[in-house]
């Protein structure tokens, strides 16, 4: 019998130890190894995104924009199809967004860029091999966003490297702003403008763009209009001609969007020489083009832009009022494949990602909890301290934010308790965001932090609050736009209150109204007096325990909770190995109940665990070694747990005192399992223990 027990000792040694990898994990090398491709015509570039809805058809639906409509077909017998990339199961009646495949055919660096990045944000988003820190943001995205593309506005001019369309109109001077210009067949005469007109006509999009190439610019309006309004930038300094009445925030918006696309193939950086409007930047008239037009074509709101819009044609423009920024990615209007890049090599496809990220997080100002945040739900106990951390993003500038809470369900209008107000830049242009300092593809903000510690029993709901933008209501050249008049709806609904919008639109009525605070999920918090303290004896050496309470502990709060500690390790059945934490390590594991981990002290020392008994567990027991621990406070035999689990082979006990293994099989000597012990179970095939 001794032998026996000498050799399973043996065998579970080596096991337990000999696999144990000592080095720091690495980072996830599973990334997308592919090229962002170029299709070789529209047909082609339309499957890539009909197989992608095929992948993920609860999140795209790919379309025929001029059949919805009733507008004809495309001169060359071209459908316009267009893309909606959004979470379907929460509804249509999110903020909206729309980028369109360039309008000059030839250029061809967004078109492609577009659908690499919906390819890539997919994949990022739920697929396991992809997952990184901003899956998370993604699915967010995705949940609260409704991204369109028009595939391509100009499918013949992509098909033929052109850059006008089957009739030799340019499709960027048919708009119903300043225009028609030069070559068109009249406003709206195209059935690519036709469907983007009816498109915008019946959706409230806060955020817009169409992409082109031939130069290195991000436009804005105006073009050819208000030649006398200077615009000079708070941020910058550059003056601008041409100024709309919200430069402030135009400017603002599309310098920071630069800094964070980068200069990612030497086409140079986007900055305050290259970024800014049209009619100073472009040495050409632009008649009729898209930006001006999107921007500020609804007359009705904005007088001043009557003599410029021809409404008394197709009546006045509703759906306008959107922040159109028009990006000039490349030098060359149709660049190779090779300069197109991958998911993490620079090219094209990363640089319009970035844009198109940018863009979707603006179009409404959003707070989020971040990691290291409790989680909503939580029980901890009195003197015990509750992190909240968050971040403002979908704006420019946070002027206010704080915590308020109290025990009624709805902390937004009965609170009882707020923390201190973070106002630092009230009444700047920027600052007090997720994307501060954003810059070449990096995102590392502002980020919030307050910990709140509970005297007295009872349940909490938080919630954290913003105030946004307010500087950015205060527009240029009243004398020539109005007072304090913003022809953006995006920031109407952030610094005026009564605000409100409908259009009875394609998906139904879409209504706008007006926030001044813009508030975060609500996280729920209950705290109890302490139920039970378990002292754990811990030993110089190796300690097989696990922890008897209800906690909230994790490898690394554990640690340094251990007076000496050295290394935790959790079994992990599926690798038959452990997991290693020390300090600063990043495998950072939870604390599970009914669990037992080796704790390695150089001392000995006390564990002290406060926090409510555990009533029950639920644990899959997998074929092979598994690792249970003893929470009841009634003491148990190894004999007890082997006949109590389906195919149980051997039970197992560290004894301390001799650095080894106690080992039970039937007829075996038994031996005493009591509350705090963690121990070793064998099993033929899956199971099921529920601590008996």
């Amino acid at each position: 019998m001794k032998k026996f027990v000498y050799v399973v000792t043996v065998i579970m040694i080596v096991s337990i130890f000999s696999g144990i990898n000592w080095t720091k994990a690495t980072d996830n090398l599973h990334r997308y190894s592919g090229w962002y491709y170029k299709p070789s015509n529209y047909s082609e570039l339309v499957s890539w995104y009909q197989s992608l809805e095929a992948d993920y058809p609860n999140y795209i639906e790919v379309f025929k924009a001029n059949e919805l409509y009733g507008t004809g077909t495309i001169t060359g017998g071209y459908d316009d199809y267009y893309v909606r990339i959004t979470n379907e199961s929460n509804g249509f009646h999110k903020p909206e967004v729309l980028f369109l495949g360039s309008p000059h055919g030839d250029e061809t660096a967004g078109t492609i860029g577009m659908y690499w990045f919906a390819d890539w944000m997919m994949r990022h988003a739920f697929e396991p091999e992809y997952m990184d820190s901003l899956s998370k943001w993604l699915r967010w995205l995705l949940d609260h966003r409704e991204i369109y593309f028009e595939i391509s506005h100009n499918p013949y001019g992509f098909d033929h490297n052109q850059r006008y369309d089957g009739n030799g109109w340019d499709l960027n001077r048919e708009a119903d702003y300043d225009g028609p210009g030069s070559p068109t067949g009249g406003l709206w005469e195209s059935v690519n403008g036709k469907t983007l007109r009816c498109f915008i006509h019946n959706h409230t999009i806060r955020v817009g763009c169409d992409f082109h190439g031939g130069t290195r610019m991000l436009l804005y309006p105006w073009a050819d209009t208000h030649p006398s309004v200077i615009g000079v930038s708070p941020v910058s300094g550059n003056s601008y001609t041409n100024a709309p009445p919200d430069f402030y925030f135009y400017d603002a918006e599309a310098l920071r969007c630069g800094q964070f696309i980068g200069n990612l193939v030497g086409d140079g950086y986007f900055n305050a020489n290259n970024i800014g409007t049209i009619g100073e930047l472009i040495w050409y008239p632009v008649k009729g083009g898209m930006a001006p037009w999107a921007y500020g074509a609804d007359v009705e709101k904005n007088p001043v832009e009557d003599p410029y819009v021809n409404d008394e044609l197709f009546g006045n423009y509703y759906g306008s009022g959107i922040l159109w920024v028009s990006p000039e990615m490349s030098y060359i209007k149709n660049p190779p494949e090779s300069n197109f890049g991958n998911d993490s090599y620079p090219g094209y496809g990363m640089e319009v990602r970035r844009f198109i990220l940018h863009q979707v997080d603006i179009a409404q100002p959003y707070i989020r909890w971040m990691p290291g945040t409790i989680e909503n739900d939580t029980i901890i106990y009195i003197n015990q301290t509750a992190t909240f951390k968050w971040t403002v993003n979908g704006c420019m500038v946070v002027e206010h934010t704080y915590l308020q809470y109290g025990t009624d369900p709805n902390p937004i209008n009965n609170s009882i308790y707020f923390t201190s107000d973070h106002n630092e830049y009230a009444g700047e242009y920027t600052g007090g965001t997720g994307w501060d300092n954003a810059s070449d593809g990096l995102i590392d903000g502002t980020v919030y932090v307050e910990n709140i510690t509970f005297d007295s029993p009872g349940t909490y709901y938080f919630v954290a609050k913003a105030q946004v933008d307010q500087i950015y209501k205060n527009t240029l050249a009243p004398s020539e736009y109005g007072t304090n008049h913003p022809y953006l709806r995006l920031i109407k609904e952030r610094v005026n209150n009564s605000y409100h919008e409908e259009i009875n639109g394609t998906d139904g009525l879409e209504v706008i109204d007006g926030h001044l605070w813009w508030y975060s999920p609500i996280i729920k918090v209950t705290v109890i007096e302490p139920a039970i303290v378990a002292n754990i004896s811990l030993y110089k050496g190796w300690n097989f325990v696990t922890l008897p309470c209800e906690n909230n502990y994790t490898a690394s709060s554990l640690y340094n909770n251990i007076s000496g500690c050295n290394l935790i390790l959790k079994w992990n059945n599926s690798k038959n190995d452990f997991d290693v934490y020390t300090h600063g390590s990043p495998n950072n594991f939870a604390i599970e109940n009914g669990t037992g981990y080796f704790i390695s002290v150089s001392n000995n020392t006390n564990l002290s665990v406060t926090g409510l008994p555990i009533t029950s567990v639920n644990i899959t027991l997998l074929v092979g070694w598994n690792s249970l621990g003893w929470f009841k406070e009634e003491q148990t035999n190894a004999s007890d747990i082997y006949n109590s689990i389906a195919g149980c082979n051997i039970v197992l006990r560290w004894n301390n005192s001799r650095n080894d293994f106690d080992v039970y099989v039937p007829n075996a000597p038994d031996f005493v399992i009591e509350q705090g012990n963690g121990f070793f179970v064998s099993v033929s095939q899956q199971s099921q223990w529920h601590g008996s």
